[in-house]
């Protein structure tokens, strides 16, 4: 498999060779975002599995891998927040139109390398997900909606600050990977001084998006994230929110 040689992978499996072992491989090429190498696992057998890991990726090139792993029969639970994973937006709109209340709802997400329970907002501004943002927006979501239970106060914007690294299928990184959304949701309106409960290198903080963007930078720089190598460190973010006039 590591060197694309799909003769010798069809002789193995003729020979009755375990596919078992490519399950990591499988999990190895969702995370990396290589759709190619994803498809190959699968047409030669490999079982469908993290779903969870596509979901995670930020912008749309979640879309084609969550679709190819539903299209191969990965499990998977139908709804608005898959909608929004797999790009139909259009299927998103019909459930908007016939149930309103569901830009009010709680939705759990746990895709995100952290447990939130959220709107349908926070969690297409997780994913830098502006067509969704506008779709919600339209339908009545409010840009200031606040997260229940862990993460007391926190608004979508907050989810558009400091995020992990995105790869793409050219291997490239997005170091401000939500800036698109973090732009949409400062068009529409969103708060900058409202507070929120914050998780930053495991403690728990009340903090402005300002105040959150310039503690998280900190820890990524002192290396107190675990991973920070991962993580970009929201200097758009920061300067454009001191632009704007944002408290600490």
């Amino acid at each position: 498999h590591g060197q694309g040689a799909q003769t010798c992978i069809d002789a193995l499996l003729a020979a009755g060779a375990s596919l078992d072992f490519l399950g990591t491989e499988l999990w190895n090429n969702i995370h990396n975002a290589n759709l190619p190498q994803v498809k190959r696992l699968l047409a030669v057998g490999v079982s469908p599995g993290g779903l969870r890991t596509a979901c995670g990726h930020i912008g749309p090139v979640r879309h084609d891998l969550v679709n190819t792993l539903i299209e191969a029969g990965v499990e998977w639970e139908d709804g608005p927040v898959m909608d929004m994973h797999r790009g139909d937006l259009a299927a998103l709109e019909r459930r908007l139109d016939k149930d309103s209340t569901l830009v009010r709802e709680t939705f759990e997400d746990t895709t995100g390398g952290m447990r939130l329970a959220c709107t349908l907002l926070h969690i297409a501004a997780s994913r830098n997900d502006v067509a969704a943002i506008e779709l919600l927006l339209r339908h009545g979501a409010d840009v200031n909606a606040h997260a229940p239970e862990d993460w007391k106060g926190l608004t979508p914007i907050f989810l558009t600050l400091v995020r992990g690294i995105t790869p793409t299928p050219t291997q490239e990184v997005c170091a401000d990977a939500c800036r698109d959304a973090f732009e949409a949701l400062i068009a529409a309106g969103a708060a900058l001084s409202l507070s929120a409960k914050c998780r930053i290198a495991h403690f728990e903080v009340w903090c402005t998006p300002l105040a959150y963007a310039l503690t998280c930078q900190e820890a990524v720089q002192r290396g107190k994230v675990l991973g920070s190598t991962c993580y970009a460190d929201g200097t758009y973010q920061i300067e454009r929110l001191r632009e704007l006039g944002a408290p600490e």
